[in-house]
């Protein structure tokens, strides 16, 4: 179980335009979601990266397998980045970051056959995206939900319920 103030929205380069409470992506209950926006891009048919996240601090370190999240805004790419460190490193290009997963076209069919492809056990339009975490064996205290390409509908990714497992 995650305390209310176990997550909180990892915006180096502050990208978010808006946001809720981070706390109604860890809770019990998957209403309300937490949400984050960043703003549309410059160029009309050109998508343009979020660059933000969702820190979760473990409240120690903790051997972390795989996740489940709910969402209800399919089509985002997340990369799932994990550390020991007590704080969160201030870049995701820390080296004291491991990538531990990633998924595309989260709850959505593929954009297109060139582009990434979704987690083959994630279905389309079931909400939920289960994902492996590399069978990881080391301990990590904060994880990090990054989201580099937004939704297909446009830049906010909401999350209704994350959960992580051992």
């Amino acid at each position: 179980e995650l305390g209310a103030d176990a997550a909180s929205i990892y915006d180096p380069d502050d990208s978010a335009t808006s946001s809720n409470e981070p706390s109604y992506a860890v809770g019990e209950k998957s209403t309300p979601s937490w949400f984050v926006a960043t703003a549309p891009g410059d160029t009309p048919g050109v998508i343009s990266p979020m660059n933000v996240g969702l820190n979760v601090d473990l409240g120690g370190k903790h051997k972390v397998t795989k996740l489940t999240l709910t969402t209800v805004t399919p089509g985002f790419t997340v990369t799932v980045l994990g550390s020991d460190t007590a704080d969160p490193p201030q870049s995701v290009d820390d080296p004291k970051w491991t990538t531990l997963g990633e998924a595309a076209s989260v709850d959505a069919d593929a954009l297109s056959d060139t582009g990434p492809q979704p987690n083959k056990a994630d279905t389309p339009g079931d909400k939920t995206l289960l994902l492996g975490l590399g069978g990881q064996s080391k301990e990590y205290r904060n994880i990090v939900l990054w989201f580099t390409a937004p939704p297909t509908a446009g830049p906010t990714v909401r999350i209704a319920q994350l959960k992580f497992f051992g």
